[in-house]
């Protein structure tokens, strides 16, 4: 696992024959909302799924599916010109 990934819980909830779907997440104490899913894609650390929180933040959520554990790709700060 990417030694930038930090491990975090995720609610979650899954339909009939479907993908799991986050419904939210806990990090550095605080709950996170959220309220859409993006893009999803698999590689060596998992599945990974973008989600959107209200005001438009989006992360980056990774299922270790090896480890049955969810993990948080932090976000960076925004760069400036």
């Amino acid at each position: 696992m990417n030694r930038y990934f930090q491990r975090v819980e995720v609610s979650v909830h899954k339909e009939f024959n479907g993908p799991w779907q986050p419904d939210r997440f806990i990090w550095q104490g605080d709950i996170y909302k959220i309220l859409e899913i993006g893009r999803r894609w698999q590689d060596e650390d998992g599945e990974h799924i973008l989600v959107m929180l209200l005001g438009g933040q989006v992360f980056e959520l990774i299922l270790a599916t090896d480890q049955i554990s969810w993990y948080l790709k932090p976000p960076t700060a925004p760069r400036m010109a």
